[in-house]
């Protein structure tokens, strides 16, 4: 059981609703988001299912030419060395998700 403090919207689909409103939609970001992927060498040793996983879970963000990005980058690179460590070490990507 689980108990969130704040409000929640939750959406329930039949699959047959799924697969005809939103599939193609979901499938084709999906799509669009392992081609980037696979274009960085980091991701080249990462099987099939690995790459499905993190397809799901991922978003595309684009920016401007010498836009400044905010975040909490030493956090991001601690979690990609980690990542990087932890592959090496035989674990694979969804191991790796209940970690963060």
């Amino acid at each position: 059981m689980h108990v969130v403090a704040a409000v929640v919207e939750l959406l329930l689909l039949r699959k047959h609703d799924f697969d005809t409103v939103l599939k193609a939609t979901i499938m084709k970001e999906w799509t669009h988001i392992k081609k980037c992927l696979l274009e960085i060498p980091y991701f080249e040793g990462w099987s099939a299912a690995d790459i499905q996983d993190i397809c799901m879970q991922s978003k595309i963000l684009n920016f401007a030419d010498g836009e400044t990005i905010l975040g909490n980058t030493r956090l991001f690179i601690r979690i990609l060395k980690n990542i990087r460590l932890n592959m090496k070490n035989g674990r694979n990507f969804k191991e790796l998700l209940k970690m963060v």
